[in-house]
């Protein structure tokens, strides 16, 4: 298993590593090599995220009530606006994209693109 991992250049992780090893005809659970890499300290580099993280979870504010249980209908105008913040991938940069509108009827308050450093308050 030592020459398996040295030999990627410390970039194989348990799940190929035993896959390498069932291909040589060595049989072993796939639980056993990870727990024998940490065993050894056999550590592979983190992977960076292909998306980048744009929430940060990491705060004392618990999960806000789901206060319409997915019931978007209105009972009166302007009671339920609905709003989303989201980004899509740029040549090297994101540009985040927020929508807002109200449920009841057609009326749609719009929406706004821009860079995360140049975002600022919603103007109505």
């Amino acid at each position: 298993m030592r020459a398996i991992f040295e030999g990627s250049q410390r970039h194989y992780g348990a799940p190929h590593n035993h896959a390498e090893l069932r291909d040589k005809g060595i049989l072993i659970a796939r639980k056993t090599v990870t727990k024998l890499m940490n065993e050894n300290r056999f550590r592979t580099p983190r992977r960076a995220h292909s998306v980048p993280r744009t929430t940060d979870s990491r705060h004392q504010f618990g999960i806000a009530p789901n206060l319409l249980k997915r019931n978007v209908r209105a009972i009166a105008p302007v009671r339920v606006w609905l709003a989303d913040i989201s980004y899509v991938p740029t040549d090297g940069s994101l540009l985040y994209l927020a929508t807002m509108e109200i449920s009841a009827g057609p009326c749609r308050i719009g929406s706004r693109a821009a860079l995360p450093s140049t975002l600022c308050a919603w103007r109505c």
